[in-house]
């Protein structure tokens, strides 16, 4: 009898319920999109693109220095094609489809974060595997699921750090922060609100938010290192990613 009620215990644990509820909407979410695939099976003028910036990268051994977008995306794509010997495109959507999946997690764990409730989580989880964009982007070779992994991940870290005020959330919150940017320079936007909120973080003294602040940028130019180098990219070409983002920008003013 002690045994049945221990059993019982152990299958109502909350942990479990939270990974039952991942896998559920993980599951979910990948059969959505494998039918989406099916269905509408062709990629966006983008996902060719892309392909030949990989392709010159892989014939050159090097990026084009004329590039204007940053190299984060393009390098898991090529490493993808390089190790398993895919074809690029295809690569892409296999990344983009592990990083859609990744996506799901995350903000499932960001509302319990949040709100920490079970039900809320399973309908937000519900509702990223279904959502027509995270659905569609995550069935094309194109940047923005790795940017928006990434960004999710830097959010949950941060949403962590408000909670315990640890610096290891912090850094965590620099280093994903950093490589969302490193994939899509709208990226650098959350650094600049990440700087913003802990030097107004009540919490904490003068000296205290500075440090914090110091610490969170240190980690974050050397997160920008490390990836220019993992990646083989000249540091030279971060002024490219910075005209580029200042263009997008006027003909988004412009349209409005």
């Amino acid at each position: 009898m002690r045994l049945i009620k221990k059993y019982k215990a152990k299958i109502i644990d909350i942990r479990n319920i939270d990974v039952l509820i991942l896998f559920m909407c993980v599951v979910f979410g990948a059969v959505i999109r494998i039918v989406h695939y099916i269905k509408y099976p062709i990629p966006v003028r983008d996902a060719f693109f892309y392909k030949m910036v990989i392709d010159e990268w892989i014939l050159q051994g090097g990026i084009n220095s004329g590039l204007h977008i940053p190299p984060l995306s393009l390098y898991i794509i090529k490493t993808i094609a390089i190790t398993f010997g895919y074809d690029i495109i295809k690569s892409g959507i296999i990344v983009n489809h592990l990083f859609g999946l990744g996506i799901i997690c995350i903000i499932i764990r960001i509302a319990g974060c949040l709100l920490n409730n079970r039900l809320t989580m399973l309908l937000v989880g519900l509702i990223a595997a279904t959502h027509p964009t995270l659905v569609y982007y995550s069935m094309q070779s194109t940047r923005e699921n790795s940017y928006l992994f990434f960004f999710a991940l830097s959010l949950y870290f941060f949403l962590k750090y408000f909670k315990k005020a640890e610096y290891k959330t912090l850094l965590f919150t620099a280093f994903f922060s950093m490589a969302s940017f490193m994939c899509r320079q709208e990226g650098i936007e959350f650094f600049i609100f990440c700087i913003g909120a802990i030097l107004f973080d009540n919490r904490f003294h003068l000296l205290e938010k500075l440090k914090r602040t110091s610490y969170f940028f240190v980690i974050y130019i050397i997160s920008f290192v490390i990836i220019m180098n993992i990646t083989n990219t000249p540091l030279s070409y971060l002024k490219n990613y910075f005209t580029s983002y200042q263009m997008q920008n006027s003909i988004f003013l412009r349209e409005l």
